[in-house]
């Protein structure tokens, strides 16, 4: 029996009135167009049929000789079956369009004769939220504004997502018909409930108070209900603050308030829009998060849901199962059911890859975990009945890649291995130097920084930058106190302590980068605007702290002008940085990393640059002379030099002479001594 033979020249034949499956058949068509040339073999004819009784998602593709035939009983199942054959045969995997997958052209493909089925996925509803997309929500690499966001959920139904939030505030209103076009269900941000626009944007000059203005917030409510009830979606009730807080802060009311009255409060909200939606659609899907004071409401008795609201459980967002941290406050209550009770009903989970604390989390670049850690996380959670509902933070998709894709797997099934990932991995993108590549990426998590002793208490890029501007803002307004946005991480009664405890955290860190970049440099080229560019991040973070903390050693022990030259170094390491993202944003990914404003390594260096002057008061102030006097002996070698003859030095100016004065490279071009 002969193979069927797929061509350039193939046709599908059948219904193709829904969204969804035309445009999974022109994705087909894509797909074809980038891997088979045309023009060399006969036809190949594909037939779709979405009319069998099946479960909803499954498909079964018969191949013979002369054609194939996709049998379904949904669009969703029709866009898999599609995608199967695109990955299996042609090659075209998941991320393609993030990672710069190199595709190669063929005269023609051979598929086996035989019967493929689907697998029925783990979780029922699995997808991304597409949240802090300051790098997606601006970028636009081709001439349709909506190119990005069309890969973005290609990427999530090839990794079998079902569900999405797309992207937060205006982004969703803007981006959901093409999401739902494509076959995906909608599902809402915890602070915008049924997908309503928010209270402080539709009436800026009002409190945004329930209790003041019930009638309003319901037309919001009511609005958006009449607005999608055409569209898929998992309909997420809830109740917080505007700006993503516990809803007292918002409404005026007093945070003394009886935990009773607040769990009576938030019970009567959701049950009103649960109502709301029933009488709408008497058959939707509905989910609440228990997030933040919501979990605490809940797990105190206080807070009454309807039996048949999926409960959706949330990690700290450093993918551990424990309640976040907030400010210096950090209960780690398990996040999850702990008792009969709890447990009845159906569950979720919100779950973090990328997430934004002010502290030390992990968004630019990949959280710092191993595939065990994630593994043992989430089958744990789905064990606990957490298996209705998945929703996974990723922000801008690039970056995160290798993890939602091992994340893809665990929806699939929550048990399976994960030891070889990075190898199975590397191996769909990287080609013949999948070996090397993957044993980088597993070097990944163990070159971290440890901000604390559990699993989990792992550093991502924002632990510099957060740590820098938090420490240097307390020594530019009090050297004495402690940094109470820092006691976080080390409770201290002096910022002395503080930065010593900063110091011996990264001690030996930054050396330990420079040598795995180095690896990456030399051993996969084709890393260096993904992996590499994160390496790169995470060196020049540790770089700019350890000479920032050398600065603060310095100026303790009276050396003002070395300590200005170290701070100055720590301003450059972190205004590097920002370059290496600007120099990654080859091709298509022009000015997709302008708006790196949650880290912000370039603003960081401003900072620095401040500190610098603070520095230069101190030492010189305030006839400035002395260290410019000094530095013209230094150059000419003559004894004192009049000074007043000349213009005084700005901090960039004279750091630079300093650093020419070190035979050390003058790096004049940073953004740092050139913005305003």
């Amino acid at each position: 029996m002969k193979d069927f033979l797929l061509t350039g020249n193939v046709r599908i034949f059948g219904e193709m009135e829904s969204r969804p499956v035309y445009r999974a058949a022109e994705r087909f068509y894509r797909d074809v167009r980038k891997t088979l040339e045309a023009g060399t073999a006969g036809v190949s004819r594909i037939y779709i049929d979405c009319s069998h009784c099946m479960e909803e998602e499954a498909w079964e593709i018969r191949v013979s000789e002369s054609d194939i035939q996709i049998h379904t009983s949904s669009d969703l199942g029709l866009v898999y079956a599609f995608h199967y054959l695109s990955e299996k045969y042609l090659g075209i995997r998941p991320f393609w369009f993030w990672l710069d997958q190199k595709i190669g052209m063929r005269k023609t493909v051979s598929i086996p004769v035989g019967t493929y089925r689907s697998r029925r996925a783990a979780v029922s509803y699995r997808g991304w939220f597409i949240n802090d997309e300051t790098f997606l929500g601006r970028w636009n690499p081709g001439d349709d504004e909506t190119y990005a966001w069309e890969m973005a959920f290609e990427a999530l139904l090839r990794c079998g997502g079902n569900m999405v939030i797309p992207g937060g505030l205006e982004n969703f209103d803007k981006y959901c018909t093409l999401a739902s076009d494509m076959g995906l269900k909608l599902t809402h941000h915890h602070v915008e409930p049924l997908g309503a626009e928010m209270f402080s944007s539709a009436y800026p000059d009002l409190q945004p108070s329930y209790r003041m203005y019930p009638e309003l917030y319901e037309a919001l409510w009511q609005r958006a209900i009449e607005k999608r009830k055409g569209q898929q979606a998992v309909w997420a009730v809830g109740f917080r603050g505007q700006g993503d807080c516990p809803y007292w802060e918002s409404d005026g009311e007093s945070a003394e308030k009886s935990e009773e009255e607040k769990g009576r409060f938030l019970s009567g909200v959701i049950k009103k829009q649960y109502d709301m939606i029933r009488k709408e659609i008497p058959e939707a899907v509905i989910c609440t998060n228990l997030y933040g004071e919501m979990m605490e409401l809940y797990r105190e008795g206080v807070l009454s849901l309807p039996d048949d609201v999926i409960r959706v459980w949330g990690d700290n967002g450093y993918g551990k199962m424990v309640t976040r941290r907030r400010g210096n406050h950090n209960p780690r209550t398990e996040a999850l059911p702990v008792n009969e009770g709890e447990a009845e009903g159906r569950h979720g989970l919100y779950y973090h890859i990328s997430f934004y604390d002010l502290q030390a989390a992990s968004h630019t670049t990949m959280p710092p975990f191993e595939p065990e850690y994630y593994r043992g996380e989430l089958l744990k959670s789905y064990k606990r009945g957490l298996s209705d509902y998945w929703i996974i933070n990723c922000s801008n998709i690039r970056p995160h890649a290798p993890l939602l894709a091992l994340l893809a797997k665990l929806w699939q099934d929550p048990a399976c291995r994960t030891e070889d990932f990075y190898e199975e991995f590397a191996g769909q993108y990287y080609g013949e130097n999948a070996a090397a590549a993957a044993g980088l990426y597993r070097r990944y998590a163990a070159a971290a920084i440890r901000f604390g002793d559990r699993e989990d208490e792992t550093a991502g890029e924002q632990f510099y930058t957060h740590s820098v501007k938090i420490l240097a803002r307390q020594w530019m307004a009090d050297t004495e106190k402690a940094a109470e946005h820092f006691q976080w991480a080390i409770p201290a009664k002096t910022l002395h302590e503080q930065i010593c405890w900063l110091d011996e955290r990264l001690a030996g860190k930054a050396y330990g980068y420079e040598k795995y970049l180095e690896d990456c440099e030399r051993e996969a080229p084709e890393l260096s605007d993904t992996l590499t560019l994160q390496v790169w991040l995470h060196y020049l973070g540790c770089l700019g702290v350890t000479h920032f903390c050398r600065a603060w050693r310095l100026r303790e022990e009276n050396h003002g002008l070395e300590a200005f030259y170290e701070c100055g170094l720590a301003a450059e390491a972190f205004a590097e940085a920002d370059q290496k993202l600007r120099e990654a944003e080859r091709g298509i990914w022009k000015n997709f990393y302008q708006y790196e404003c949650f880290a912000d390594y370039k603003f960081t260096a401003h900072i620095l640059k401040r500190l610098m002057g603070r520095i230069r008061d101190e030492g010189e102030g305030p006839d400035y002379y002395r260290w410019q006097m000094w530095l013209y002996n230094q150059e000419t070698g003559k004894g004192e030099i009049i000074t007043n003859l000349d213009n005084h030095m700005t901090e960039a100016e004279f750091f630079l002479r300093l650093k020419k004065l070190h035979h050390k490279e003058e790096k004049a071009g940073l953004i740092v001594w050139n913005r305003v």
